[in-house]
């Protein structure tokens, strides 16, 4: 069987394993299944099963299974296309497409429920740096905006999100994922002003891919599964080139991981 090399240390694998992967990136593995359990008390315990299928490392379908007070099975489709003619208005269906800036991938997402529009996302993803704008709609009326930055550098990862986006009173959150300098396969999450660590991260190789555990204490756990899908039919989509450099933007960051906005 073939050996891939998935990732190096822990931040790298927590950088490809949340950085918005089930888009289609030559030589990046993609996500491949979630398993996640909640503890939030006698009421408020479920688990969570999510499994992603593609053709071409193009996704085509997420399947969920929530099992809590009830078992629950949904099903979203998607299209490789932001074409609307070809949704089914059946469910839960997501649009999606992709271009480049030099260096830089832009993948171009549309969300959809029984065919109505509720969610439109932009991801900006270089080899060491990933962002999304997300806004989000109700009745075709804008309701909200989210952004988020993510930098890979040295072994640790610089997490930025900005609720409220491009309003007047937005939050800024920072997380910071930093290695255990005694194994490369562990690593922590500090959010800012904090001492201690919120979650703890292990991640593990496998022959195609890896996993990447999170556990918080015994409230939450997940496991992704990240995996290399292989073309099927080489003509069917035209191959990309991998990422080999930081997106102009990651300059923000200073050298203590504190964002600079620039508008």
């Amino acid at each position: 069987m073939t050996s891939y090399a998935a990732a190096n240390t822990c931040t790298e694998a927590y950088f490809k394993a949340t950085s918005f992967s089930y888009y289609p990136v030559e030589e990046d593995p993609q996500i491949d299944s979630v398993y996640e359990k909640v503890n939030l008390g006698k009421d408020h315990n479920y688990e969570n099963v999510r499994k992603y299928y593609y053709r071409n490392k193009i996704a085509e379908r997420f399947v969920s299974v929530y099992i809590g007070d009830v078992v629950d099975t949904t099903t979203c489709n998607a299209y490789y296309s932001l074409d609307e003619k070809v949704l089914s208005k059946k469910g839960g269906e997501i649009l999606f497409s992709d271009s480049s800036y030099k260096d830089t991938l832009i993948f171009v997402e549309k969300q959809y429920k029984d065919g109505l529009f509720s969610v439109d996302k932009v991801t900006k993803k270089a080899k060491n740096y990933t962002s999304q704008w997300v806004r989000s709609y109700s009745s075709g009326a804008l309701n909200g905006e989210y952004y988020s930055e993510m930098v890979l550098r040295n072994d640790s990862v610089v997490f930025m999100e900005i609720n409220h986006y491009n309003t007047d009173h937005p939050t800024t959150r920072y997380s910071y994922i930093v290695g255990n300098s005694n194994d490369d396969y562990e690593c922590e999450n500090y959010n800012d002003g904090k001492d201690t660590s919120d979650y703890k991260y292990v991640y593990k190789k496998l022959d195609n891919g890896f996993v990447f555990e999170e556990k918080n204490g015994d409230i939450h756990y997940r496991q992704i599964f990240m995996l290399f899908h292989p073309y099927d039919e080489i003509t069917a989509i035209k191959k990309r080139r991998p990422v080999t450099k930081h997106s102009a933007k990651a300059r923000y960051f200073d050298l203590l991981g504190r964002y600079k906005y620039i508008r």
